[in-house]
């Protein structure tokens, strides 16, 4: 047996040594085709490249929640530059509190730092450097200048300024004046307006008794009734009101932002005769007060029925004043002055000659100070009861340029009914004779969004053409 048990042995451990030997050859060949494994970086082995930032100062133009973008119209450079966001871009608020990006709104001036190399967005906020002006009333617009005015202060607007309304961005001249606004900017520039109240329209029923008289909604200045009228209100709740020759009433009214709601006025033809007192200011006191060619004693209340009149002030050695008085609440105010007239002295002057003006006219409007009429118009009224606010005039002026002869062409949107200030024209493609000014044109058409534009149309001796975008078709 011993010599049995001696061969088993010499036959086993040269396999068992075998068998190590290539266990060992494949754990060196393993080792040698690792990959390298890497531990946690730690603050003392961590050795990243910082990534190159730059800065944002900009409006907010898009927001994209369904791609993560936000588009930002940059007012330095001008470009409209399109960032990425995920979670961990820092958004905040003015005051400093993390918003989502889903309430940022076209409009919002923000200021921030993206990575340059994909566009990321690290941090953004609204911007403390800009000002904003919140629930803007008293404001116009000039289109040749590119100037705004808020109140007393006059600035001027941006070439890229964004417009907003429900989150879109419209063109400025689709602002209403009676709109309110949220208007945001930059030392003396204007970057964007956000509309907060808009406007809508009221279209008369049954109007025809009242063909001819006045239309007011809330304490807008009323409107002359003609056939078929679109007027352009406030959005929210107002008093409507219309008269004729005295004879008339009131209704209250809901008007929506860009719908267009009717109102019979037909059951107020009944109602009682409506007056008004018109308390006059006028300088000198001497002169003499004209109403539709009568004369009228202006150092006591002048009641009138509701209405509009034409007035005249005339007093020797000053400039006269002629304009229309609209009555229709029951008490307003009425301030003017009239200025001195030019005493005009001959020189002769050898080889001098005086150079004629080019257009004949001086254009002006009525204010504090002297105009070319010699007139004045004081926006402050004498300590008497309340009433509605004083009604602005504007001074007519003598030698203006007859632009009667010339047309204006409305050429789209084809097919639109046309309301040139309230007052529908017809259908587009179309013409009608030529007024300067500022005037709003609405168009509208059934199945379409109603738009209404400013136009400020010149005094110039020529046609004006104008074309606009198609309407929009409205939301089954």
């Amino acid at each position: 047996m011993k010599p049995r048990k001696c061969l088993i042995l010499l036959l086993i451990i040269p396999m068992l040594f075998l068998n190590g030997c290539i266990i060992k050859m494949y754990e060196e060949y393993q080792d040698s085709h690792r990959k390298p494994t890497t531990t946690a970086p730690t603050e003392e082995t961590t050795t990243e490249t910082p990534r190159l930032e730059g800065e944002i100062f900009g409006v907010v133009a898009k927001v994209d929640l369904e791609n993560k973008v936000i588009t930002i119209r940059d007012i330095e450079t001008n470009a409209l530059l399109a960032y990425f966001y995920t979670g961990y871009s820092d958004i905040r608020d003015k005051y400093g509190e993390i918003m989502a990006a889903g309430v940022l709104q076209p409009g919002d001036m923000v200021e921030g730092t993206y990575y340059v190399d994909d566009s990321l967005l690290k941090t953004l906020l609204i911007s403390s450097k800009a000002w904003s002006n919140l629930r803007v009333h008293n404001w116009s617009y000039d289109a040749d200048a590119r100037r705004i005015r808020i109140g007393t202060q006059s600035y001027s607007l941006y070439d890229h300024c964004i417009v907003a309304q429900d989150g879109r961005i419209i063109d400025i001249r689709e602002l209403a004046s009676i709109d309110e606004l949220i208007v945001r900017g930059y030392e003396n520039t204007v970057y964007s307006i956000n509309v907060l109240k808009g406007h809508g329209y009221i279209s008369l029923q049954n109007e025809d008794f009242f063909i001819g008289g006045i239309v007011t909604v809330g304490n807008e200045v009323g409107l002359e009734i003609t056939e078929g009228m679109l007027v352009m209100a406030e959005e929210g709740k107002h008093i409507l009101s219309v008269t004729k020759n005295g004879v008339g009433g009131a209704v209250e009214v809901n008007v929506q932002r860009g719908k267009e709601i009717f109102v019979d006025v037909g059951a107020l033809q009944g109602e009682a005769v409506m007056h008004g007192s018109v308390y006059f200011t006028i300088s000198p006191e001497n002169a003499k007060l004209i109403i539709d060619g009568k004369v009228q004693n202006h150092e006591d209340l002048v009641e009138l029925p509701f209405g509009t009149y034409r007035i005249a002030v005339e007093a020797v050695g000053y400039v006269p004043y002629m304009g229309d008085l609209v009555v229709g609440d029951t008490f307003i105010r009425r301030n003017i002055s009239l200025g001195l007239e030019e005493k005009s002295t001959e020189v002769v002057e050898p080889e001098t000659t005086q150079p004629e003006s080019t257009s004949g006219t001086e254009e002006t409007t009525s204010t504090e100070e002297e105009t070319s009429s010699g007139g004045t118009e004081e926006e402050t009224a004498p300590d008497i009861p309340e009433g509605p606010p004083e009604e602005e005039t504007t001074v007519i002026h003598t030698g203006d340029k007859d632009i009667s002869k010339y047309r204006i062409y409305v050429e789209s949107p084809i097919g639109a009914e046309v309301y040139f200030d309230s007052e529908y024209v017809g259908i587009a493609p179309l013409e009608f004779e030529k007024q300067s000014g500022l005037h709003t044109i609405i168009f509208k058409r059934d199945g379409y969004q109603m738009k209404a534009y400013v136009l400020e149309i010149s005094q110039e001796a020529c046609d004006e053409h104008y074309s606009f975008l198609p309407l929009e078709k409205t939301e089954q």
